[in-house]
């Protein structure tokens, strides 16, 4: 039986791809890509494994754009005998900001990830699957007319006992 949570994840995305491909709301998109550090604490410990994603966008105006994202994990860490890897995730996002100057665009950003983890013990692996509201805040440098850098701050699932979270470095490129 499928969840509530991961038919908002479904509706939003459909909702966002609609949104991109339609010629009402013209405006750029875009795409890219980047690097992050995730944290993973269960029970107040954890480890940090390393992800690389990538990202498509449409910015609607000058304060709103929408983002589909998709990533996996580049390897894994270990805690007290445990193996942890982020297998993959995607998620949908509404990104809100300002343009500072003619550079600098600060902004806040909320949506849903779907995210796999595996652990193994050293004698079996298991994987979970779950998916939370996720939300942040970044910028985005400008460095040329359609290249910008981005950091950010993410916190993309937020379960409890269990929470990932992350600061990432990327870039996009617009089109």
């Amino acid at each position: 039986m499928q969840s509530k949570l991961d038919n908002k994840v479904r509706s939003l995305a459909c909702g966002i791809l609609m949104l991109a491909s339609s010629g009402v709301l013209a405006s750029s998109m875009y795409a890219g890509g980047s690097f992050s550090s995730v944290d993973l604490e269960a029970f107040g410990e954890g480890p940090t494994m390393d992800v690389l994603s990538g990202r498509i966008g449409k910015q609607w105006n000058e304060h709103m754009s929408g983002e589909l994202r998709m990533g996996f994990g580049l390897g894994h860490d270990s805690i007290n005998g445990y193996d942890f890897e982020i297998d993959n995730f995607f998620g949908a996002y509404l990104k809100i900001g300002s343009l500072v100057d003619d550079r600098f665009y600060p902004y806040i950003i909320i949506g849903q990830t779907r995210g796999k983890l595996s652990v193994d013990d050293g004698y079996e692996t298991e994987s979970d699957s779950e998916s939370d509201t996720s939300f942040g805040f970044g910028a985005d440098l400008k460095i040329s007319d359609s290249v910008s850098l981005t950091i950010e701050n993410m916190n993309y699932l937020d379960k409890g006992v269990v929470d990932i979270s992350g600061f990432s470095l990327g870039f996009i490129s617009q089109f």
